[in-house]
């Protein structure tokens, strides 16, 4: 009695082929649908795939749309600058990713390096200089974009949590018409940065 191996060993060539790319065929489908079912969990459960979520990083409570729309739009600037900027001045750059510790993943010690990382990333143009591949006016756009989204993220970052609280100080020289003044300056000035902000906006992928 011939047994299975025999069969296949006696089988012509091109059905051996095609046996061989069927199972290629159904692997390959298999792999994807799993990889499918994978990410459908992932985007919807995993904190780090929640694409469709913005954090404002607000405390919880209640607020106003204007409000929302400022922090949601400058939260997904910090995150594009922290996350992507810093991942891709990390991983593409040998000297960055040997001052990794043995013991860190690359994501944890992007998550702890972020700013640095991203800033670093952020002035990397301004230290270009033209070649064959890149002309000046290249190098001056790219230079433009980080340099505008340098500023607006360490505006957010640093110079708008220093703002004194127009109606939460008490002075003599400190008038309710002074405090009106000073809110509606920094009310004109969130919506100049958000402004700038949005011009950038298709600059903002990696």
């Amino acid at each position: 009695m011939i047994n299975k191996a025999d069969r296949y060993q006696f089988q012509p060539w091109y059905v051996k082929l095609w046996s061989r790319k069927l199972m290629d065929i159904l692997k390959d489908i298999l792999m994807d649908i799993l990889k499918d079912i994978k990410w459908w969990f992932y985007y919807r459960f995993h904190p780090s795939h929640r694409y469709n979520k913005v954090d404002t990083c607000l405390s919880p409570g209640y607020y106003d749309k204007d409000k929302l729309i400022l922090h949601a739009c400058f939260s997904l600037l910090v995150d594009f600058v922290e996350g992507e900027l810093a991942w891709i001045k990390l991983i593409s750059h040998q000297e960055e990713r040997n001052k990794v510790p043995w013991y860190m993943t690359l994501e944890r010690y992007r998550d702890k390096h972020a700013r640095q990382l991203a800033l670093q990333y952020l002035i990397y143009w301004d230290q270009y200089t033209p070649d064959d591949n890149h002309e000046q006016q290249e190098i001056d756009i790219h230079k433009a974009e980080d340099k505008e989204i340098r500023e607006l993220y360490l505006w957010w970052m640093d110079i708008r949590p220093k703002r004194v609280d127009p109606f939460g100080v008490i002075k003599e020289e400190y008038s309710p018409d002074n405090a009106m003044d000073l809110d509606e300056a920094y009310n004109q000035e969130d919506e100049d940065m958000l402004i700038r902000l949005m011009k950038i906006r298709l600059h903002m992928w990696t």
